[in-house]
């Protein structure tokens, strides 16, 4: 019937660790493993003896999952997402995988990270596919898969990407990189909207389909 054999199974592998997910948590997909490969590529070798993480619209918790796994005490991570079942199953990850995360339920594009801290590193893949625009086919192969972490509120693909970028120095420490899995059919876009908001470095990276498919600010 098309369903997930993920949600069957009951779980998914990322970054070649077995995760639980149900269909409250969207599918950790490999282009998220090249993300979190990119992310461990900077900071396996920073100077920084302490970083401070997080991780926005955590879903299945499976990016800062497989972060504290590999950095361990290094790392202090925190995990926000809008849903508390998605974020009960981050919980049963980090717990599986014995590893200290902090999961906060927030709106994001309601309260931004407000009450959270400053941080070192922001790591996103937002909802970013548009209803409007995705068409019939799309949205039906995707159907079992959690609406919220799909599709952005007002259908607008890049509301998530606005807000990141908008986002204040008080979430920041200097120096602060920002990761973010995105839409490769809006790269240039996604692009703009750091620049005008004064992050320097912005770079985009290609995945292995040869698609622009992650950004670093």
């Amino acid at each position: 019937a098309g369903e997930p054999i993920q949600y069957i199974a009951g779980h998914a592998w990322f970054y070649g660790n077995k995760l639980k997910v149900s269909p409250a948590v969207l599918i950790p997909r490999p282009e998220t493993e090249e993300l979190v490969h990119w992310v461990l590529e900077d900071l396996k070798t920073s100077d920084i003896k302490e970083i401070s993480i997080l991780d926005i619209g955590t879903g299945s918790g499976c990016i800062p999952v497989i972060l504290k796994k590999q950095l361990g005490n290094r790392i202090r991570i925190v995990g926000i997402d809008i849903s508390p079942e998605a974020l009960s199953i981050a919980r049963e990850n980090a717990s599986l995988y014995g590893v200290n995360i902090e999961f906060i339920e927030k709106d994001f594009l309601k309260q931004g990270t407000n009450g959270l801290g400053k941080f070192d590193v922001i790591i996103s893949n937002p909802p970013y596919i548009s209803k409007s625009l995705a068409g019939e086919e799309i949205i039906n192969d995707l159907k079992y898969e959690p609406s919220t972490a799909l599709y952005p509120d007002q259908d607008d693909p890049d509301i998530f990407y606005k807000k990141i970028a908008e986002l204040t120095k008080d979430s920041f420490h200097r120096n602060s990189i920002c990761y973010l899995e995105m839409n490769e059919f809006r790269a240039d876009e996604i692009r703009t909207y750091f620049i005008d908001s004064g992050w320097s470095d912005v770079k985009t990276r290609k995945d292995l389909q040869g698609k622009e498919r992650m950004l670093k600010a």
